[in-house]
């Protein structure tokens, strides 16, 4: 008899992982200046004009009053200006302390190149320069030497100059302060490696040290057996529990039970072994082991990708990647999808897959019926999802590399909404979307590095683009 095994994904380890990776960003907040003696003496006496050394206080505490007005964010700082290299550092060591995610560094005054440069060098979180164009405080001219000082050392850092009463400044800090509370975040993660490289995927794989120098991302390797043997153990109560909810959510069930026990077997036993091994992404290899011998992935990822715990599929680690990017970023589930077609006379990007996208992209779950996949899927078979995406602005991302080194490819898009009843000349049993373009289609196909690519609702183009820049990445815009 088979010992039932004791579970580790209680609730306490999932709401931890939740207030790691999606709690409020915490953003540092630092003002630059310049009080050195001999400016400050130099301007002393009668019809002489002072170095406005008040005018440098006053614009930090006016910019960090724009920038607890916005919300969304909690704002870190100190009262005080920083008016040298030691007081800056001092400063920023103890908003690193409280947790910081991203660091914003104002210049509001004239100040001498090396104090970014001392600041920027020790303090490793991503971070911005803000220029603020006041002009009798000479801060921009500061700014202007801060900034050539941090490039001539190749030190990456977003640059923005304007006022503090400026909407459209505001709104790019916002969206810097999305992109680096991501990239901090995405820092010193685990993602599990299930089952190693798949159907001979070369544009699915990577090279361990480079993830692990460019994203912070350390790949952990889980054998697939692992996976069945942790599902056969797995208590009958726990098990049928989850079948009875999947029943009751879902819509048409068309699988046996048996496929549908093993299912959500599977997909407690992927859960229980990334909790306890503290990862919360990952790349499953499921052909042709798991399809072949136990049942399909499809259905535990799909479901594990509702719970933000984002899963590729075929040992895809470019794609875990690029949807752990975006569900930091936008707090969503992200689509896994094969980019199946493109009808050039429309302008629409055909998207599907086997069956482990999130069923939460879907209009509801359920809209999202439960089918057995095709045959040559696997003799095992398994539990497909079926629906097609919901309508909404969206935003489609894929890494990949040339030549060995990371590129992005992004875009923006609409996805429409097709009745799964509708769908022609495709695997109707498999999740859909259909992205009308903003651009013209034959511009995308010589782009795409893989067939794997990737999409959550919204407009964060720019955030990914940003994302790029402070990771060294290059950016391929479509437009």
């Amino acid at each position: 008899m088979i010992k039932e095994l004791q579970l580790y994904s209680d609730i306490e380890k999932y709401d931890f992982f939740k207030k790691s990776f999606f709690s409020q960003p915490k953003v540092g907040f630092i003002t630059f200046s310049q009080k050195a003696e001999h400016y400050i003496e130099a301007g002393s006496g009668e019809g002489k004009e002072a170095y406005p050394v008040d005018r440098s206080v006053m614009l930090h505490s006016k910019a960090l009053n724009a920038l607890k007005g916005i919300g969304g964010f909690e704002v870190l700082y100190n009262k005080e200006v920083a008016w040298d290299p030691q007081s800056a550092l001092n400063q920023a060591r103890e908003i690193e302390a409280r947790g910081a995610d991203c660091m914003i560094y104002m210049v509001g005054g004239w100040v001498f190149a090396n104090q970014a440069v001392w600041v920027f060098k020790n303090i490793h979180l991503p971070s911005c320069l803000w220029a603020h164009t006041d002009k009798r405080s000479y801060a921009f001219v500061g700014s202007i030497v801060s900034h050539g000082a941090l490039d001539n050392f190749g030190i990456k850092h977003e640059y923005f100059f304007g006022e503090h009463t400026e909407k459209s400044l505001l709104e790019k800090i916002v969206k810097f302060i999305r992109a680096a509370t991501a990239v901090k975040r995405l820092d010193n993660q685990i993602m599990a490696n299930i089952g190693g490289r798949c159907m001979g995927m070369v544009n699915s794989e990577a090279d361990p040290v480079q993830v692990r120098n460019l994203f912070g991302v350390e790949i952990y390797h889980i054998d697939q057996g692992t996976l069945i043997n942790r599902a056969m153990k797995m208590s009958n109560v726990t098990i049928n529990s989850k079948v009875d909810l999947i029943k009751k959510e879902f819509g048409k069930i068309g699988v046996n039970e048996e496929k549908l026990y093993q299912s959500a077997a599977l997909y407690l036993a992927i859960k229980d072994e990334m909790l306890h091994q503290q990862i919360y992404f990952g790349a499953l290899k499921c052909q042709p082991e798991l399809a072949g011998s136990y049942c399909s992935g499809c259905l535990a990822v799909s479901l594990l990708n509702d719970e933000l715990i984002n899963m590729s599929c075929e040992s895809d680690i470019n794609a875990a990647i690029t949807m752990r990017i975006l569900t930091l970023l936008s707090g969503q589930s992200s689509f896994f999808a094969d980019a199946e077609h493109i009808d050039f006379k429309n302008n629409i990007l055909h998207l599907f897959n086997c069956g482990g996208s999130p069923s939460c992209l879907a209009p509801s779950k359920k809209e999202v019926n439960l089918l057995p996949p095709p045959d040559y899927m696997g003799t095992a078979g398994g539990v497909n999802t079926q629906f097609c995406c919901r309508e909404g602005d969206v935003t489609i991302a894929r890494l990949d590399r040339i030549a060995g080194k990371y590129v992005m490819l992004l875009f923006k898009g609409f996805s429409s909404y097709i009745k799964p009843e509708k769908f022609k000349n495709t695997v109707a049993q498999w999740p859909h979307a259909f992205i009308k373009l903003e651009f013209d289609a034959m511009r995308l196909f010589p782009q795409l590095r893989s067939e794997h690519i990737h999409m959550v609702y919204g407009n964060y183009t720019e955030e990914l683009a940003c994302i790029c820049r402070l990771l060294g990445i290059e950016a391929i815009i479509l437009s």
